[in-house]
């Protein structure tokens, strides 16, 4: 897979004008720019004070899910997603007519969620008029 610029730990699949059909976890698409960060620096150890950083729950927010994904695409299958990116999720199925016009199906696999969550995104899939379901693998 192919990053759009050498520096982004993002994947861009937007140049596959051929695919149709993609299945794949959360991480691969959306990886946390943070994670390798936070294991490096020891972000368990103590701060003068006796503080703690705080964690980066923002994560991927600005991230437009959209701008990964080609215009060719029908069918989306997405495991292991966090709860963090159901915000994500739902901005993509509100430009789906510009962005991912040919978009009919999707399914996501939250492990951890509550029921509000994904009715919201269940809600976002009906207006956009796409099929949406769960994934078995989450």
């Amino acid at each position: 897979m192919y990053c759009k610029e050498e520096t982004s730990p993002h994947t861009f699949l937007v140049e596959f004008q051929k695919l149709k059909h993609l299945d794949l976890d959360w991480d691969t698409l959306v990886p946390d720019p943070d994670a390798e960060a936070e294991d490096e620096d020891g972000k368990d150890e103590a701060l003068s004070q006796g503080f703690y950083t705080a964690e980066n729950t923002a994560g991927n927010q600005g991230v437009n899910l959209a701008d990964f994904l080609p215009l060719s695409l029908e069918s989306l299958t997405l495991a292991k997603c966090p709860v963090t990116g159901l915000n994500l999720l739902v901005k993509m199925l509100e430009q789906k007519e510009v962005r991912l016009p040919k978009l009919s199906k999707i399914r996501i696999g939250m492990p951890e969620y509550e029921y509000m969550d994904m009715l919201k995104l269940a809600e976002a899939a009906e207006t956009a008029g796409v099929d949406y379901g769960q994934c078995l693998r989450s």
